[in-house]
């Protein structure tokens, strides 16, 4: 577990919006709100004490957690999911769960 590549998953998410989204009005700006592991910045802690998640758009930078992304409506950024370990941990085969809140604000 490499922490760039390896399991790498897209979060699935959408954003529609009514009305005027035209100009200004179309400018928008995500975040994925969650508890951070005691290890690693900017990750999103898991179940296992060893194993967070990065959170990384599609050209590979990190969108670190509780910080915010800005884009313009209609085209959302993609993102994707990439689990890391801690470094010199050994993991185990196995489930683990996280959780996050996905916010979509008007600039």
């Amino acid at each position: 577990i490499d922490g760039e590549r390896y399991g790498k998953r897209p979060i699935p998410y959408g954003v529609s919006c009514s009305g005027n989204t035209s100009g200004s009005a179309g400018l928008l700006k995500i975040s994925l709100q969650g508890l951070a592991p005691d290890f690693g910045d900017g990750l999103l802690r898991t179940n296992n004490n060893d194993l967070a998640i990065k959170l990384v758009q599609e050209n590979g930078q990190q969108l670190r957690l509780n910080s915010w992304l800005n884009f313009t409506y209609p085209i959302a950024p993609a993102l994707y999911a990439v689990p890391v370990k801690r470094s010199g941990a050994t993991l185990r085969g196995g489930d683990f769960s996280s959780a996050a809140t996905l916010l979509v604000e008007v600039q």
